[in-house]
């Protein structure tokens, strides 16, 4: 009962509550499992607006005779928006709306985390090192972005380009012609939510699971390293499994992220050290990329050494939980002053999303491992 109440004031609260309810729902070797269950309800049961309004934004922006055939039930509803299935020109598409007031109710809630945030870094001014106020503000760009669903359709004809020669990534096409502010039509793709075979593993064998583990890893390792173009929302809702040959759809790619030149560089060094177990060059490259007043540069980086060699002396990379190794590494970035640029924000959480779905579908899951060819390719490696 208390569950459920949770789930109904964070609905009630607004969409940027129910972004955060949707990552944390991936979290289970963070929060407790029955908690993850239910708010694995807001990946595609959040609040469902009226026919009513669909329809008038369908007027709006002269759509109501486009279609052969529109299902006025939805089929989904997320934080900003909910899906609709229908026919155009004889071919299944999926119409997407956005929700009444989306915008002004992100405002809203924004300047609430604002206040919050404020506070809290003035109560304790140590936590400034970890760009609280920069990641928030970085959070409000990329959500206002999300509220033009303008952006959405181009960024899915980019992904639709950056995987047109893979066969296990599928990215819905949009259908531009009838793409507006508030609507997005794209290609309708039959699958699976991985939520769902999440909440019932038992039910699927273990080697479907690793390959679906190894095929979301391999797609997130080619849109940070080969594309940098990230998707940045990566939760179980907006991924689909096909059920004949178990392609990944991915959905909703409203946010996404690519960092400078200079930030990648420092990136795919940090990675690169870690896969190799040099902690000593993880902490100098985090010092010399970022802002800082570490009045103790030589224990700064041998703790950041500490942190790296206490990960790797597991028995494989695939023992290493990345979130946890990151939260550490936080840890002493918060103590020494030193503070990482806000652009790897979106990047990180990215990483411990979907790291948390990936151990939850193959607990041997080896991300780090994984990365080394790209990093090989690259010449990153003596």
């Amino acid at each position: 009962m208390w569950l459920d109440l949770l789930i109904r004031t964070i609905q009630a609260c607004g969409p940027v509550y129910v972004k955060l309810g949707q990552w944390a729902s991936t979290r289970r070797d963070l929060f407790p499992h029955k908690l993850c269950y239910h708010l694995a309800k807001l990946q595609n049961q959040a609040k469902v607006h009226s026919w009513n309004h669909t329809c008038e934004i369908l007027e709006n922006n002269k759509l109501s005779e486009s279609f052969e055939d529109f299902d006025t039930t939805p089929i989904g509803s997320g934080c900003c928006a909910q899906v609709y299935y229908a026919k155009y020109k004889n071919e299944e598409v999926a119409v997407k709306v956005l929700h009444p007031d989306t915008k002004s109710r992100f405002l809203r809630d924004l300047t609430v985390l604002r206040s919050i945030v404020n506070s809290i870094s003035w109560l304790f001014p140590q936590l400034r090192w970890l760009s609280i106020k920069e990641s928030l503000e970085e959070f409000a760009k990329l959500m206002n972005i999300q509220v033009d669903l303008r952006n959405e359709a181009e960024n899915l004809l980019k992904f639709h380009h950056n995987f047109k020669d893979e066969r296990n990534v599928i990215f819905p096409k949009p259908i531009l012609e009838l793409c507006s502010e508030q609507v997005l039509v794209e290609s309708f793709e039959h699958g699976t939510s991985i939520g769902t075979l999440i909440q019932d593993l038992d039910s699927t064998p273990i080697d479907s699971r690793k390959r679906l583990a190894a095929k979301g890893v391999d797609m997130f390792l080619k849109m940070v390293f080969r594309h940098n173009f990230v998707h940045c929302d990566l939760h179980p809702g907006n991924i689909l499994v096909s059920s004949n040959d178990e392609k990944l759809i991915i959905l909703d790619p409203g946010i996404t992220a690519s960092l400078s030149n200079k930030d990648m560089r420092n990136f795919r060094a940090v990675f690169s050290a870690v896969v190799k177990g040099d902690g000593k060059t993880v902490g100098e490259e985090i010092l010399a990329q970022s802002e800082q007043q570490c009045e103790n540069p030589q224990e700064f980086i041998n703790e950041i050494e500490k942190v790296v060699v206490t990960a790797r002396s597991q028995l494989s990379l695939a023992k290493i939980d990345v979130s946890d190794l990151l939260n550490r590494v936080f840890n002493v970035l918060r103590w020494h002053q030193v503070k990482m640029e806000p652009n790897f924000t979106s990047v990180i959480i990215a990483i411990m999303v979907l790291e948390g779905l990936g151990r939850t579908l193959d607990p041997e899951m080896d991300l780090l491992w994984a990365a080394a060819p790209f990093l090989v390719k690259d010449r990153l490696f003596s």
